[in-house]
């Protein structure tokens, strides 16, 4: 490790204050002694995919790479960032290395390190594929909501005790199961938590002939409760948990509401999820907690170029009552005169019903549903503050829900059809 202090040191005295990282390159298994990453001119720790893991599959590297990135570092108050290098399915332990095409392992590997606690990955396959770079811009409008360098935020597998991060075990039980897996930050004061669910079942092997010899290897529908799946660390309060697709960020698939400290994952995986629902992203809140204290009060890439990212009709968090369990995020808000309309649209995706809800009844509301086309399906008065809507006459696909108050469309929603 001499000649790496040594070069490391110069490369310091180079750079006359430039901003600058410097992390050593490092692969194979780590000793105690070996101590490059507590040197001073060293910035950012780096492991390959591989280092330490004993080629765990999905959530579980990433739990187990962490716990073991922070065991190596002797001094818990030198801890430093954690970059991960080769983030490759193949090089996972997967199987993956023998197929023609493993762009779903990869865009598991790609949400799952998001909420891993590490820094950053670097991967030989991300650029192999186009459909990478959507992933980006989804992850990107979905974590861009939250000020991540003004909170502090831990790895879901971890508590954070007098200035240490320690790793406990029943933490990392309550999430990895045989059939489904999550991976998440919880911030601290355990006021929320954002991260990452994934249908096991739905891998490599199990949607082709290719190899895959660590994930199940018969595709079904999971459920995540009765595998026990929970948010651990938790506060004893109650907690509104938030579900979306991965390629629409912000629509949602549905909500349900549980007790911590251990707070139960409830999602319903179907053995032949549609395209954003292999894996679902989560955010959830204790009760009272207003996510304005974590969130900007616009979604950043919206900032200066309102046509860039995903389609937000409102995205400013507002006060909360105090039994509110409504989601800030996807109500859609209008004005009408001096009232102000608030209209929520459940389940999305929807197959049978569809269920809308207005903070008010106004006279004269109608509602609209149009495919994608713009071609009228059918009209219903809005006559109470909560309506259920027959589906079954709709095909599977894509349509809009239109708010419509004397004539004047006031709002609008997509949802779809399964």
């Amino acid at each position: 490790m001499t000649w790496q202090k040594e070069m490391a040191a110069y490369i310091k005295s180079q750079y006359n204050g430039q901003i600058h990282l410097l992390t050593a390159s490092y692969a194979g298994s780590k000793a105690i002694n070996d101590d490059i990453f507590e040197d001073p001119n060293i910035d950012v720790m780096t492991s390959n995919w591989y280092d330490f893991s004993g080629n765990p599959n999905g959530a579980l590297h990433w739990i187990k790479s962490v716990k073991n990135n922070r065991d190596y570092t002797d001094d818990n108050n030198n801890i430093k960032p954690i970059i991960s290098s080769e983030t490759d399915p193949y090089k996972s332990g997967t199987g993956a290395m023998f197929c023609n095409y493993n762009f779903l392992e990869l865009k598991r590997t790609m949400w799952q390190g998001l909420f891993s606690g590490w820094a950053g990955a670097l991967s030989w396959d991300f650029e192999k594929d186009v459909n990478s770079y959507l992933i980006f811009r989804q992850m990107n409008d979905f974590m861009t909501q939250f000020k991540l360098g003004e909170n502090q935020w831990v790895p879901g597998s971890f508590k954070y005790t007098n200035g240490y991060w320690d790793h406990e075990d029943n933490y990392e039980g309550d999430m990895v199961k045989d059939r489904t897996d999550l991976i998440y930050l919880r911030s601290l004061g355990e006021n929320f938590a954002i991260g990452l669910i994934t249908n096991k079942t739905y891998n490599i092997q199990s949607t082709s002939s290719c190899m895959n010899i660590n994930l199940p290897t018969t595709l079904g529908s999971v459920d995540t409760d009765s595998e026990g799946l929970k948010l651990s660390g938790m506060d004893a309060s109650n907690y509104h948990v938030n579900y979306f697709p991965t390629n629409d960020v912000f629509s949602l698939i549905h909500t349900s509401n549980n007790i911590g400290p251990q707070v139960n994952i409830e999602h319903v995986f179907p053995a032949y999820p549609i395209e954003g629902e292999q894996f679902v992203l989560f955010m959830a809140r204790k009760k009272n907690a207003d996510w304005k204290w974590v969130q900007y009060d616009e979604p950043y890439w919206t900032k200066g170029d309102p046509n860039r990212g995903s389609t937000v009709v409102n995205s400013e968090p507002h006060e909360l009552s105090e039994e509110s369990d409504e989601y800030l995020n996807l109500s859609i808000e209008q004005t009408n005169g001096e009232k102000s309309l608030n209209f929520l649209v459940f389940p999305i995706p929807a197959r049978h019903e569809i269920v809308i809800e207005t903070t008010q009844l106004v006279e004269g509301l109608k509602i609209e549903f149009t495919n994608m086309d713009g071609r009228l399906i059918k009209t219903e008065d809005m006559k109470s503050q909560q309506k259920t809507f027959s589906l079954d006459s709709f095909e599977s696909g894509t349509y809009m829900v239109n708010f419509i108050i004397k004539n004047t469309k006031v709002g609008q929603k997509k949802f779809i059809k399964m």
